[in-house]
C-alpha cells in the first residue's frame, strides 16, 4: 500500500456539478465528486446509516464518458455527506482515466463557446423606417 503522502500526488480528476460520474453501490447512486487510479471520493446517498471507516463496498463506477467499470475498495473516512475510499485491487487503468479526462475537456470546451457565443454584442436593429402613417 503506498503511503498517505504519495497518494495525495496521484493525478485526480475533479468533476464540476453539471457533469458528475456515478458510483452504484447496493442500488444507491452516488454522486462522484473526484476519481484516481487508486482512490474515488463521493456524496453519500440520504440513508440513515453511513459506511464506518475500513468497510468493504462493491460496486459499479459509471465514468461521465458512459464508461462502466466494475470497482471494489474500502472506505478510508466519511466526513458529512462525502466519504473517501481506496480501490482494492486497482481497477482504473491510466488509458480510462485519460479517456474520461479527455471526455471532459471536450465537454466544457463545447459548453464555454456556447456560452461566449450568446455573450457576444448584440448587433444594432437597422434604422426605423416611418410608417406612411406618421410621414
Amino acid at each position: 500500500m503506498p503511503d498517505q503522502s504519495e497518494r495525495r500526488h496521484t493525478p485526480r480528476l475533479q468533476y464540476a456539478p453539471t457533469a458528475p460520474a456515478r458510483l452504484y453501490l447496493n442500488g444507491e447512486a452516488c454522486k462522484v465528486l473526484d476519481v484516481a487510479q487508486s482512490g474515488v471520493r463521493y456524496e453519500l446517498p440520504a440513508v440513515p446509516v453511513r459506511p464506518a471507516d475500513s468497510a468493504l463496498f462493491e460496486g459499479e463506477l459509471r465514468l461521465a464518458c458512459g464508461e462502466l467499470v466494475p470497482v471494489m475498495g474500502r472506505v478510508v473516512r466519511t466526513h458529512g455527506p462525502v466519504a473517501a475510499a481506496r480501490l482494492e485491487p486497482v481497477p482504473i487503468s491510466d488509458l480510462q482515466l485519460a479517456r474520461e479526462r479527455d471526455f471532459l475537456r471536450e465537454l466544457f470546451d463545447v459548453r464555454a463557446s456556447e456560452r461566449r457565443r450568446w455573450r457576444t454584442r448584440v448587433q444594432p436593429l437597422p434604422p426605423h423606417e416611418p410608417r406612411r402613417s406618421e410621414a
